[in-house]
């Protein structure tokens, strides 16, 4: 961000220097985002992901 806000690119590429960044900084973000996301189910114990289906299968016949 430091460089984004120091750089002073010629006004002809302004927009098209911004706009890269921009997209630069999405693009990492949802990478991180997704990383995160993948990590997070890997590391969830199988007992755990288990309880949820326990709680479905007595919840469905009883509502």
């Amino acid at each position: 961000m430091k460089q984004i806000c120091a750089s002073k690119p010629a006004d002809n590429f302004s927009r098209m220097y911004y706009e890269g960044k921009v997209l630069i900084i999405s693009l990492v973000m949802q990478w991180g985002t997704n990383e995160l996301m993948l990590h997070t189910a890997d590391e969830i114990p199988g007992k755990e992901l288990e309880a949820p289906d326990q709680v479905r299968t007595h919840i469905e016949p009883n509502l």
